[in-house]
């Protein structure tokens, strides 16, 4: 969880707290005696920065009293609340990495290497003691990571060399030296991948079970993801796509405050699936772009946009 997720958590089940400094604060900075209608005062909390927006939200009485049509925002207040012995708001994916190939740079380990170490253990470089703590990361692997731990519940998934005895210590070294404790306890070392109960997987070969992953393989380094910001696309866009029901999106929206993100990964999204219309148009693919515009549309509609212009012709 977040810094910016604990801070909300905090603000809005201890909403009373709040009440007189949101209504000073709004009388303020904001024209009350003016009427806003529901989409304008949304569209004003979001461009607000996030404590801000957060405080207006916490103002429940004055939000009952004057704005009866957002009572959804009291909703997920509510519901944060019940969740809070949990500590989650929406549940999350399972999302596993692969590390050698994926996160990790092979090759970058072997040329650390001595020569008299590359002879002697040619033809097997990954039973070298300590090689797979030598290796750097992938580009753009770490941020990546980060990035999408944010929408996902993220696991490593990985095999050792059964013959290389320092290679899952190594492997957990190498982990703990680059993410901290991002993966403490949440590694899993095994040649039987498929066995393994998840939504996606990230991993650049076939072997170990991989192919046959009970969930989503987003197989790394391949024409379709080919580096890490097509994957992160990828993956963020998945979180959105599955989650077509209006008061889930407006939860997210809430809790999550990533309204321009969202907008932004859809419409990069789209042109991804405009570019594929160019070679190779079907069924399937047109069903994609209608589903991905409906749901656009939602989301525009939810962030109190109000350009006819803005939204998809459907």
């Amino acid at each position: 969880m977040t810094e910016n997720e604990r801070r909300f958590i905090d603000m809005i089940v201890n909403l009373e707290k709040y009440v007189a400094e949101v209504r000073e604060y709004i009388k303020t900075n904001f024209d009350v005696d003016s009427h806003y209608d529901a989409s304008t005062l949304t569209l004003r909390l979001y461009v607000t920065n996030v404590n801000n927006a957060l405080q207006i939200l916490a103002a429940r009485e004055y939000v009952e009293r004057e704005y009866p049509e957002l009572e959804w925002i009291l909703d997920s207040a509510r519901e944060v609340k019940e969740n809070e012995k949990s500590k989650t708001i929406l549940p999350m994916k399972k999302l596993f990495f692969d590390m050698d190939g994926v996160l990790v740079n092979f090759q970058s380990g072997i040329d650390k290497l001595s020569e008299e170490t590359k002879r002697e253990y040619e033809g097997r470089l990954d039973e070298v003691p300590g090689i797979f703590s030598l290796m750097d990361p992938m580009p753009g692997a770490i941020e990546a990571v980060h990035e999408l731990s944010e929408y996902y519940d993220i696991y490593i998934l990985s095999t050792a060399p059964w013959n290389n005895l320092t290679a899952p210590s190594d492997k957990i070294q190498w982990l703990t030296k680059h993410f901290g404790d991002l993966f403490k306890k949440r590694v899993i070392i095994t040649h039987c991948k498929h066995l393994v109960d998840g939504d996606y997987l990230v991993d650049d070969r076939a072997k170990n079970g991989a192919s046959e992953f009970p969930g989503v393989w987003v197989q790394f380094g391949t024409k379709r993801y080919p580096d890490w910001e097509e994957v992160t696309r990828f993956l963020i866009s998945e979180t959105y796509l599955h989650d077509d029901d209006d008061e889930k999106i407006k939860r997210r929206k809430v809790n999550y405050t990533l309204v321009e993100k969202t907008l932004k990964t859809l419409d990069d999204y789209m042109k991804m699936l405009n570019a594929q219309c160019d070679t190779a148009f079907t069924d399937e693919l047109n069903t994609k772009i209608i589903k991905l515009a409906q749901l656009t549309n939602k989301w525009l509609e939810v962030a109190g946009e109000e350009k006819e212009e803005q939204f998809y012709d459907i």
